[in-house]
């Protein structure tokens, strides 16, 4: 039978490392140390988003099958073909012919 301890004696870890491990998993965290905080629903309110903002009306994902001729001949077009598309297929919908 294999033990846990054989294991990680043989990756090097000492009996002092497992007893640190043991203590600093019986250790419950300070509500004072910041470190250790569980944020509260106030400060998630708080919390501002980083990165770009984001758009009122964002795009949604979705699958759609082409032809494999008609996806080639898109892709072909280089990057941006899937922006292309959707603006060729909004201006249908403007026209009224889509």
């Amino acid at each position: 039978m294999i033990r846990i301890k054989d294991i990680l004696r043989k990756k090097g870890v000492t009996a002092e490392m497992l007893a640190l491990a043991n203590e600093a998993a019986r250790h419950k965290p300070d509500d004072q140390d910041p470190e250790c905080l569980t944020p509260t629903t106030e400060m998630w309110e708080k919390a501002t988003r980083r990165g770009r903002p984001l758009k009122e009306n964002r795009k949604q994902d979705v699958h759609i099958m082409f032809d494999a001729d008609v996806l080639n001949h898109l892709r072909s077009t280089g990057r941006g073909w899937q922006t292309r598309v959707n603006n060729y297929i909004r201006a249908a919908v403007h026209k009224g012919t889509l």
